[in-house]
């Protein structure tokens, strides 16, 4: 239909993501020139949808089709989009909850605007919504006595399971959709009508700002946290629910493959099982979960137990609260490892560190030290991302932005837009090297790309880093220690060999950029 594209984009580190619309081969079915007014969902919360989802080419409906009225808007046109989303999004990376959205579902009277009576989950299920005899051909659920004379399709329900067909949707963007319901049962009520197994392309599914607090309705793990072997939802985000802990005893197989998991803005307390296996699974993939807003109670022995055992894992980043760090070494700090002590370093105060060296006997005599500068005014940590020796150290960090991508210009020369903040220290003798990953996408595929590195008179000319080689970018070969310092380092650039071209797919990539001082210690930019 449209030219597909890939977007390539960036927060804090190196993510990059190719979001390219292969597209599903699947047969019109007889519903789709439908619109959606016609299933009685008003006309405003249509043009929502138009303003805010995208198609392949990274334009809205609207934007593709300035005339085009919400009256007009059919399930067909659902079925073509990338981006599926009730949120504001366009032009924004942060999602946030649509009024005209959310006034509607908080408004909205039972059995009129929306059912959650306990038979209607099972309305919602593939073999039960599409087809000449489903919901969306007959714009009626048949269940407990309605018939299909009555026609009986709140139109939440069927915007629910609108939303759900959409086959090529790669995320779909629920934000705020129930953040003026006050009731939390009634909002996580209202969410699992959303049935996500149903979408076979999603990777990306955002329930911020949505009143879920602690997940415990009983259909959630039936419905919106439910997944297919088939599926490979690795990204959710759950941000802003007002969620102290997750519900004990839960089974959300959505967790399966996650590496991004968004708890900011929870104040998460306790650490239960079932929010215990999402961190697992977020270790398991070397992911990232961010809990900064969390405040862990000490005095749960398996909130500590769980928080400490993740730390510790050799993969994985779990963002926490500053407060919730510096209670966790006070309470326990014999029990965190090195890893663990470098990957919270820079927001250890001075108690922690002073418990740290006085209490925790495994400690290597590196971390020992860079602790030992850090307490006196010394600090070793290179900043966000680094890690030191007694001396040599470096930090990367930075914002990157590859831009959106014609799939017809992979041979062109990609210029990212943001910057990377870098500074090293080099001891004599010492040398500094970076290794670059694999692209690798969350369907499994993979490439390798060149990035490029340019001078800017802090290294040895211009670096091309690939899956195949770790070159040298800086080396001391004086006889005092060196520190290099380049707080804009921009115009790097990817380019995409020929014979890696054909690899790439219909999904997102990331890559994983490992710098090293003396191969001794390293700084991971992911």
């Amino acid at each position: 239909m449209r030219l597909r594209k890939m977007i390539f984009s960036s927060l804090l580190a190196l993510f990059v993501f190719f979001l390219i619309g292969g597209g599903k081969s699947v047969q019109a079915a007889s519903y789709d020139n439908n619109t959606l007014t016609s299933y009685g969902i008003p006309a405003t919360v249509v043009e929502v949808m138009m303003n805010n989802s995208m198609y392949a080419d990274g334009k809205s409906p609207t934007q593709e089709e300035p005339n085009l009225k919400p009256t007009e808007f059919t399930v067909g046109d659902v079925t073509e989009l990338q981006v599926v989303s009730l949120a504001n999004r366009m032009g924004s990376y942060q999602s946030t909850a649509n009024s005209t959205v959310a006034d509607w579902v908080a408004n909205g009277a039972a059995n009129s605007v929306y059912d959650i009576s306990p038979n209607v989950y099972a309305q919602n299920t593939e073999d039960k919504v599409t087809g000449d005899s489903g919901s969306l051909a007959n714009k009626a659920l048949i269940f407990d006595g309605h018939t299909l004379d009555n026609h009986y399709a709140p139109p939440f329900n069927m915007l629910m399971q609108i939303i759900a067909s959409a086959n090529n949707a790669t995320t779909v963007d629920l934000t705020g959709v129930t953040s003026e319901v006050k009731d939390t049962t009634l909002a996580q009520s209202l969410i699992s009508l959303f049935q996500t197994p149903r979408l076979s392309s999603l990777n990306t599914l955002l329930l911020g700002d949505d009143n879920l607090t602690d997940f415990k309705f009983y259909m959630m793990g039936q419905t919106v946290m439910d997944v297919t072997d088939a599926q490979n939802v690795t990204a959710l985000d759950l941000s802003n629910n007002g969620t102290s802990q997750v519900a004990w005893g839960q089974n959300f197989p959505i967790m399966r493959q996650l590496d991004d998991l968004d708890l900011a803005g929870n104040q998460v307390a306790t650490i239960s099982d079932t929010l215990n296996n999402m961190l697992q699974s977020i270790v398991k993939h070397a992911g990232t979960t961010d809990m900064s807003s969390s405040s862990l109670q000490m005095s749960d022995w398996n909130t500590l137990q769980n928080i400490i055992a993740v730390l510790n894992a050799t993969e994985g980043d779990i963002k926490l609260s500053d407060k919730s760090v510096n209670d966790i070494v006070n309470s326990q700090p014999q029990a965190l490892n090195d890893g663990a002590v470098a990957a919270v370093f820079n927001q250890l105060n001075t108690d922690s560190i002073q418990k740290l060296l006085s209490s925790n006997n495994s400690l290597s005599e590196q971390t020992k030290t860079a602790l030992t500068h850090k307490l006196s005014g010394k600090d070793d940590s290179g900043g966000t991302g680094g890690t030191s020796t007694a001396g040599n150290n470096v930090a990367v960090s930075g914002n990157l932005d590859f831009g959106t991508n014609s799939l017809s210009d992979l041979d062109s020369t990609f210029q990212e837009n943001g910057s990377l903040d870098f500074t090293a220290t080099l001891l004599p003798g010492s040398k500094l090297t970076a290794t670059l990953a694999s692209w690798t996408g969350q369907d499994g595929s993979f490439f390798g790309g060149i990035i490029t590195l340019p001078n800017n008179g802090i290294f040895n000319g211009d670096i091309n880093l690939n899956n195949t080689n770790s070159p040298v970018l800086s080396e001391n070969k004086g006889n005092a220690p060196v520190t290099l310092t380049q707080h804009t380092l921009t115009g790097i650039t990817l380019n995409i060999p020929e014979d890696q071209q054909t690899r790439i797919r219909a999904t997102s990539y990331k890559t994983t950029i490992t710098w090293h001082v003396n191969a001794d210690q390293s700084a991971n930019q992911n």
